[in-house]
């Protein structure tokens, strides 16, 4: 996409980014410690809220994509290789997909679970019957994920601090 000497993603496209950082990091924290945790009301609780956020993560990031792809998109520096550029595209097509399969598949996993889609005040989609071969897979997929989603994230900030300390390009500015 052409960016017309913008140097600087827009203010919405930012707002997304960091918005969606905090609930996948917040996310996939309270992921692990609920899985972890012994059974008792505050666990489903947790496993509720969990639910609610997820969802309401997947339509943040429909929303973010739509965004981005309305928005101008500043080019990287041309300091940046041609090689380093790839790769960056690769691991931000590769986070957008992540960020959309799971929620996704949690969703799915509790639906097919026969505990229907929690969402805060409410649960949609309760009178789906259980169908355990179908939510297992959802579970494998759903716990499996946060392990590439964390080590993209890794990249994606040792990525930026590469950039930053040997390249000498402040790639931070386009996002803060």
């Amino acid at each position: 996409m052409k960016n017309d000497g913008i140097i600087k993603y827009s203010l919405s496209m930012r707002i997304f980014h960091w918005v969606v950082t905090l609930m996948v990091i917040t996310l996939i924290v309270a992921g692990y410690i609920m899985s972890d945790m012994a059974v008792s009301e505050q666990k489903w609780q947790i496993y509720f809220m969990h639910k609610s956020f997820g969802l309401t993560l997947f339509i943040i990031v429909l929303m973010r994509i739509i965004n981005r792809y309305r928005s101008k998109v500043p080019s990287l520096p041309k300091s940046i290789s041609s090689f380093d550029a790839k790769l960056a595209s690769i691991a931000h097509y590769m986070l957008y997909t992540l960020l959309l399969i799971m929620p996704l598949s949690g969703m799915l996993m509790s639906v097919f679970g026969g505990r229907g889609l929690p969402f805060f005040f409410t649960t949609f989609l309760s009178t789906i019957t259980r169908q355990e071969n179908i939510s297992g897979f959802f579970w494998l997929i759903h716990t499996k994920l946060p392990i590439i989603m964390i080590i993209l994230i890794s990249l994606h900030v040792l990525g930026s601090f590469k950039h930053l300390l040997v390249d000498k390009v402040n790639i931070f500015k386009r996002m803060f």
